[in-house]
């Protein structure tokens, strides 16, 4: 065959060959370092999929609640709206991702998808003196950028989550060490997606977890691992963690559909499961 006839033949097999695409690159990722009461963070961020490598250097529980501005807003006004018990209008929730509860020494890895933006990065978890740490300064705005990357490829996972308006489909059984969970969000509703893990200290029921917890006590707590939540397009985050043996309690955002319903000044009850590492 002679060159040109290769040259004709050329977008043919680019056409039905993979080789001919270039290959997806892993999602970049970003250090996010938590200290009591601040974000380390980079300002600039790329956008599409990235891996949040979450470290709790502090000496209180952590997480990360990143959310788009719909609108361009100072630090300032952020913070004037903290302690406001309406909404803030500058938020965009179907937009955004978190990484859940994470203990004092402990990391976790949540791979999200974000838009290009501006984001608001905060932590909500209540201090000893019952203030949120956003309130202490707890909080950062950074940007997300298109960087022109190309198409990034999935976290392997090696177990799979599906949160829907009926329940949460968990494996039959979970093995301790380091794994991936991916987690995919079938309910329809962009911001009912998340979950957090956390290992119960020895003793403690989770009758008495679900009770300490939802009042802001952690004492039931020994470790927590992080959690995950996946707003916007792509409706589905990975959360990787290292376990260890032991019961746990998983709770997600998601509206228990067997709970009664709430009274108009309160929040739907909330699914929340235990599992236990072997």
């Amino acid at each position: 065959m002679s060159n040109y006839a290769r040259l004709l033949l050329l977008p043919v097999l680019c056409a039905t060959l993979a080789a001919c695409k270039p290959a997806a690159s892993p999602p970049p990722v970003i250090e996010v370092m938590a200290t009591d009461y601040a974000f380390v963070i980079p300002p600039k961020i790329p956008a599409g999929l990235v891996t949040l490598n979450f470290v709790n250097h502090g000496k209180e529980l952590h997480f990360a609640s990143i959310q788009r501005l719909s609108k361009d807003v100072t630090m300032d006004q952020i913070r004037a709206k903290l302690d406001s018990p309406e909404p803030p209008d500058f938020i965009d929730e179907s937009q955004g991702g978190q990484v859940g509860l994470v203990s004092p020494g402990e990391s976790a890895q949540v791979t999200v998808k974000l838009v290009p933006g501006k984001y608001f990065i905060a932590c909500w978890i209540p201090a000893p003196d019952h203030a949120p740490h956003a309130a202490k300064g707890m909080t950062s705005i950074i940007e997300v950028v298109d960087d022109k990357a190309g198409e990034r490829s999935e976290p392997a996972s090696s177990v799979a989550i599906a949160l829907k308006q009926t329940g949460v489909d968990l494996p039959k059984e979970f093995k301790a060490g380091k794994q991936t969970w991916k987690i995919v969000n079938e309910t329809g509703n962009a911001q009912a997606n998340g979950i957090d893990i956390v290992q119960l200290a020895g003793g403690k029921s989770f009758e008495e977890a679900e009770v300490s917890l939802n009042q802001g006590d952690f004492s039931p707590i020994a470790a927590a691992f992080g959690g995950a939540g996946g707003a916007g397009p792509s409706n589905t985050a990975w959360l990787t963690v290292d376990l260890k043996p032991g019961d746990y309690w998983l709770h997600t955002n998601v509206p228990d559909p067997a709970a009664p319903a709430p009274a108009k000044d309160q929040s739907p009850k909330t699914i929340a499961l235990k599992f236990t590492v072997k």
